[in-house]
């Protein structure tokens, strides 16, 4: 039942997504980047005990690659270090996350899509 409450916020989160968080996805939806599948506003439970749930709210995921999708606007620029701790926990739990700024998407949206592919192909290398 509590996981109820991560996807009720995901939900809320959905409505309230950016401009370039609805660039991005219009651009990654439907499997269109390399046939992967990716999720928006998707809650990851870091850790649950009966008491508690931790969980982040990504802005997009792809569960085939682990991949967690940050689109960064100026918030992010007032919380590096929650960001920067954040990130570490999720690099530390196996994922892998992806920033792309505002300013990439709003000069040219084909950029957020070289940024991925870039991403994802070194990703593959691995």
């Amino acid at each position: 039942m509590k996981r109820a409450i991560e996807i009720e916020y995901a939900r809320e989160q959905r409505k309230l997504a950016t401009p370039e968080e609805m660039k991005m996805w219009e651009l990654i939806r439907g499997r269109i980047v390399m046939n992967l599948k990716f999720s928006r506003q998707y809650p990851i439970v870091i850790s649950s005990t009966l008491e508690k749930r931790i969980f982040y709210i990504a802005d997009f995921y792809c569960h085939a690659l682990r991949l967690i999708i940050e689109i960064d606007g100026q918030i992010h620029e007032k919380q590096k270090i929650y960001d920067q701790a954040r990130d570490k926990m999720l690099n530390d739990l196996g994922y892998n996350i992806l920033r792309i700024k505002n300013e990439k998407i709003n000069e040219r949206i084909g950029n957020a899509i070289i940024i991925l592919t870039e991403f994802i192909n070194q990703l593959k290398k691995k």
